[in-house]
């Protein structure tokens, strides 16, 4: 939250205001890479409101009497996904006062502090749909979807699953279950099986060892057999820890991002404005970006809630 003083005067650093301080602290840390940016597909957003559309095709053939006209099918339109960019934004009103009196430059460096600042917002925020599961994703047939479910929707009147049915703690033997899922039960809209490769298994950072030891470990890991580790060998994925995950105790299985319905939509990237006001003499600096994300589909996408 914001600390409550604005302007930002020079009570609010009275000790850079003497000569004498050894060494000022601000910024000494590197913030949390972009991670977001490994999940979603980044797209630059051209307009206030892009939208997605998710197609059905058509289902298996059927057997055909000789003479007779073949069953004839038709595609559809399952859903529609809109998004609409928000703008995220935040200030800081520097006193004239103050920025004549600092002798450590603390002022000078608060527009860096703003894309600092800009960038959390963007981890914490990209992150909504994995810790908020009750939310809803898409919208189909008059229903609302959230991101796990085992009944997600499919046009034909079917569902599929995309949720371990019995929810379990990440370890091999959850893992090879939803796998084994993952290969079985991805239906696309017509109820045909989808062969849509894994590749990413993703955690908080509760569970970054297990996780690594499940698909480091050349044999099984947490047996005493010696049997080979083949979700390593077989399977490839790759750990991704997520530091915005909220609850340690989710786990998820992602295709390559290309696969998937991971969309984040760029509108505006980071902007700010610097002015003065000319009645007072303070320096206002506001930072500011718009954006939109979410998933157009939950296809490439399993996980335990």
């Amino acid at each position: 939250m914001p600390i409550p003083a604005s302007p930002m005067t020079r009570a609010n650093i009275p000790n850079l205001l003497e000569l004498g301080v050894r060494r000022t602290y601000f910024n000494e840390y590197e913030l949390y890479g972009r991670q977001y940016e490994t999940l979603y597909n980044m797209n630059v957003s051209k307009k206030r409101t892009e939208t997605d559309v998710m197609l059905a095709g058509v289902s298996t053939f059927q057997p055909k009497v000789e003479g007779d006209s073949p069953f004839f099918d038709a595609g559809a339109q399952a859903w529609t996904k809109a998004y609409t960019a928000l703008t995220w934004a935040l200030g800081i009103e520097l006193s004239e006062e103050g920025i004549e009196d600092d002798l450590y430059n603390y002022y000078s460096r608060m527009g860096g502090e703003l894309g600092r600042a800009a960038y959390y917002t963007r981890e914490i925020e990209a992150m909504t749909p994995f810790n908020d599961l009750a939310s809803t994703i898409y919208t189909a047939g008059g229903t609302n979807y959230t991101l796990l479910q085992t009944n997600q929707f499919r046009i034909d009147g079917g569902t599929w699953s995309n949720k371990l049915a019995t929810p379990a703690d990440l370890s091999i033997e959850s893992l090879e279950t939803l796998l084994i899922q993952w290969r079985t039960g991805m239906l696309d809209q017509r109820g045909r099986k989808m062969l849509v490769p894994p590749a990413v298994l993703l955690v908080g950072p509760s569970d970054e060892w297990i996780a690594k030891r499940i698909l480091m470990s050349e044999k099984r890991p947490e047996s005493n057999f010696n049997d080979p580790n083949v979700v390593r060998t077989e399977r490839n994925l790759r750990v991704h820890v997520s530091d915005f995950m909220t609850d340690d105790g989710r786990w998820f299985i992602l295709a390559p991002k290309g696969d998937t319905g991971l969309q984040y939509n760029d509108r505006r990237p980071n902007t700010m404005r610097r002015r003065d006001d000319s009645r007072t003499g303070n320096q206002l600096m506001i930072g500011s970006y718009r954006e939109s994300h979410g998933l157009s589909h939950v296809y490439g996408l399993l996980g335990s809630s």
